[in-house]
């Protein structure tokens, strides 16, 4: 914990009323792209302090343009702003613990039950038509962009040998695929960064809250389910009791235990491909040691590519 306030934010207090309230400031995460604190201000309370860079810097316009017009719960942005250097804010402390500081079967099957709340809440806003035209279009992640990525990802250099014909051999088997989940299921919110570290686990019977929407789009893929289903396994909540809980809780699918399982499983290639176009395009030269989460990567594609095939 440190009580002196870091230049960046000292240099902009004139924005941030909050910044001559503070009394102290405890670093949370410093990574190349962004920088978040915890503020206890003489009050007591306590505030987010977050500076996003990069590509990283277009939170505040998401809250405005989508979050807050399908009633997505997110945590209040007290003051913004953006210059050259990043986008500022001070924002609600929605809670200390995380699902990766504090993970348990029961917090990982709440947060199927949240993102099933999500995607119901902006299904139906979005089908009410509460979503701008303009910022619809803006956010949307249609077909032809995840087969682009697909074809990037599948040419560029960096793959050679197993890793190419796992790719090339979803190159014949994903699109269609992804031509049914399109045509078939309903546009809704992907928070794309739905892990552990951005979910924050509530006073017991509380439920969570999710944090750091800044890579979040519209799309009908359930990647978010897949890679939080992955992960809840080694903490006692197995795949098909994280399915379950979203399929109650989502009132969408119902029943369909098989539907929904494909629905995830296709939603995984999405983020995959996705996300390992996201870190050859430009994650490797801002995040160091990036490119090495891609082989692991690849072996988890390499099962979901299996299953498509079966």
């Amino acid at each position: 914990m440190t009580l002196h306030i870091p230049d960046r934010w000292l240099e902009r207090a004139g924005h941030f009323p909050l910044v001559e309230q503070s009394k102290h400031w405890e670093s949370l995460r410093q990574w190349s792209l962004s920088g978040v604190y915890r503020v206890t201000l003489l009050s007591g309370a306590t505030v987010i302090a977050k500076c996003s860079g990069g590509k990283m810097k277009g939170e505040p316009d998401l809250y405005n343009d989508v979050l807050a017009p399908l009633h997505i719960e997110r945590p209040c942005i007290y003051a913004a702003f953006e210059d050259e250097t990043g986008c500022y804010m001070m924002m609600e402390d929605v809670g200390t613990d995380t699902l990766e500081s504090k993970p348990s079967a029961d917090a990982f099957l709440q947060a199927a039950r949240q993102l099933a709340v999500i995607h119901r809440t902006a299904t139906s806003f979005m089908k009410d038509g509460a979503l701008a035209e303009e910022a619809f279009h803006r956010h949307y992640k249609g077909e032809d962009m995840f087969l682009d990525d697909l074809a990037y990802v599948t040419s560029h250099p960096f793959f050679a040998g197993s890793q190419r014909q796992v790719l090339e051999r979803l190159v014949l088997l994903f699109p269609e695929h992804l031509e049914r989940l399109y045509s078939e299921y309903p546009v809704t919110f992907v928070h794309n960064d739905y892990f552990p570290k951005n979910i924050i686990v509530q006073e017991e019977g509380q439920g969570v809250r999710v944090i750091d929407w800044t890579n979040s789009y519209l799309s009908p893929h359930l990647g978010d389910l897949y890679g939080l289903s992955q992960e809840a396994a080694a903490y006692g909540a197995s795949r098909e009791q994280m399915l379950q809980a979203y399929a109650e809780t989502s009132g969408l699918y119902g029943n369909a235990e098989l539907t929904l399982d494909w629905l995830v499983r296709v939603g995984g290639v999405c983020w995959f491909i996705h996300t390992i176009r996201w870190i050859l395009d430009y994650g490797r030269h801002v995040i160091s040691g990036s490119e090495a989460w891609i082989g692991d990567m690849l072996l988890d594609l390499e099962e979901l590519t299996n299953s498509m095939s079966r």
